[in-house]
């Protein structure tokens, strides 16, 4: 954590699946403690998430958008910071999931530069 730049960043994460996994929220406290209230980085999440109550009603007042390049980048001209989990909903399991994980992480770090 002591090496986050001021200005904008894309905190770029993994969690071990779904909503309720704990590293989600220890990762969340650490942010907090270490930048403060004013820092802490939206979450960009899937739309299947954000389409589930109470989810949305839990996650969204929390600062969580829909996870597109368009939100980060929005996120980012206002100057704040943006939290992924690349390919946390959609790739987990099947043939293909390790190269569209490799392909989210590129996606994200890809938008990290613009």
């Amino acid at each position: 954590m002591e090496r986050i730049p001021e200005g904008p960043s894309l905190f770029v994460a993994n969690h071990s699946g779904g909503i309720w996994t704990p590293d989600s929220y220890m990762l969340g406290w650490a942010i907090y403690k270490t930048l403060g209230l004013d820092r802490m980085p939206y979450g960009l999440a899937h739309e299947v998430i954000l389409s589930q109550p109470p989810v949305n009603q839990i996650l969204c007042p929390l600062g969580v958008v829909r996870a597109s390049h368009d939100n980060a980048l929005r996120i980012f001209a206002a100057g704040r910071s943006a939290l992924v989990y690349p390919g946390a909903t959609t790739t987990r399991c099947g043939p293909t999931a390790a190269r569209t994980r490799w392909s989210s992480a590129i996606g994200a770090a890809t938008s990290a530069w613009r």
